[in-house]
């Protein structure tokens, strides 16, 4: 009976761990980020001059299950500002957004996780700029298409360190409006 034990207590874990079923998420990540907007100077006849200012930035989201494998998620996105200059002329644009949206999420085994995410975000866009030593302040808001990327590995049953990669707002081609891309690293926490 003694050397049952262990290999009883291993069935009946193995049970308990297939029986976990998750049903909502955190996840907070940062990382480096690209904020498409239109170039400094561009005259109104070349807004396709279009511009990626680095910056750094970040992602918040929560989500919940409402079947095995697809889930709801608010999620905010946050560009950064990013930075141009020309000679004397400057321009900051920074780009944040909240959005409603679904993941399918993937179990690959081993720890391993990949999810695909989709929707709409409300976007505020701060555009400050200083041309000919005039300057100017723009606030915008929009509703923009968001999509990414994740990538997760995990620690245990409730801890996953995420790689992601999000877009928002880069799908018209005639004149690319503001937008951002970011690759983004950081903790998940499932349950």
């Amino acid at each position: 009976m003694k050397r049952l034990a262990p290999l009883l207590l291993a069935v009946a874990a193995g049970a308990a761990q297939a029986q976990h079923v998750e049903h909502a998420y955190l996840a907070l990540s940062a990382g480096p980020s690209s904020v498409q907007t239109r170039c400094l100077n561009a005259s109104n006849n070349s807004d396709r001059y279009n511009c990626g200012l680095s910056s750094s930035g970040g992602r918040a989201l929560a989500g919940l299950f409402f079947q095995p494998g697809l889930a709801a998620e608010i999620v905010y996105l946050d560009f950064g500002r990013g930075r141009e200059t020309r000679g004397a002329d400057e321009q900051r644009v920074g780009l944040r957004a909240l959005g409603l949206g679904t993941a399918a999420v993937m179990e690959l085994g081993g720890g391993v996780a990949f999810a695909v995410r989709a929707g709409v975000a409300g976007t505020r866009i701060h555009r400050e700029s200083t041309v000919a030593l005039r300057r100017s302040e723009v606030v915008e808001s929009s509703a923009e298409l968001y999509g990414g990327v994740s990538g997760l590995f995990r620690f245990n049953r409730a801890l996953a360190i995420e790689f992601s990669v999000d877009a928002l707002g880069l799908g018209d081609s005639t004149y690319r409006r503001d937008g951002g891309a970011m690759a983004t690293l950081g903790l998940s926490l499932r349950y």
